[in-house]
């Protein structure tokens, strides 16, 4: 199968040459460091917020989630796709009833809608690098609207 083409042409990707210090400084943005993110502590998970419209205009959000063997975070579905990078650790992913074991260097997508439930597999801690559109909001199984996932604001 092939790649699915838009239609439209896109200019190459040119590499930023090093002589033009202005162009780079209007491209590359401060970076966020991890001791300087804003951290969202539930029971189940330690979020670091790296990217998010409130703290730096992002309409993506991009969070570090650790959580410790054990840990499993309640059953929700979120209204926007979540991405998780395993970076350590092995991740349980359930979606729908089915379950899925990441890996660190393995992506999963959870998508927008589905009830989910995302835990520890095995005796070491997780941590991953979760990406989303900024402001996605949660609810329960039973429909109840839960606001904006706190690590997205």
């Amino acid at each position: 199968m092939g790649r699915r083409r838009s239609g439209r042409s896109r200019p190459p990707c040119a590499p930023i040459q090093a002589s033009n210090p202005a162009r780079i400084s209007a491209i590359v943005a401060s970076p966020t460091r991890l001791i300087d993110a804003l951290v969202i502590e539930t029971p189940n998970a330690r979020t670091a917020t790296l990217a998010s419209p409130s703290r730096d205009g992002s309409a993506l959000a991009v969070g570090q989630v650790s959580m410790q063997p054990g840990q499993a975070g309640p059953q929700h579905a979120v209204d926007a796709d979540q991405v998780h990078v395993v970076v350590a650790g092995r991740l349980a992913a359930t979606v729908d009833g089915d379950t899925s074991i990441a890996e660190a260097g393995d992506a999963v997508l959870l998508p927008a809608g589905n009830l989910r439930v995302v835990a520890t597999e095995g005796d070491a801690p997780v941590r991953a690098l979760v990406s989303m559109p900024a402001r996605g909001r949660v609810s329960l199984p039973d429909g109840s609207d839960r606001g904006v996932v706190p690590w997205a604001e």
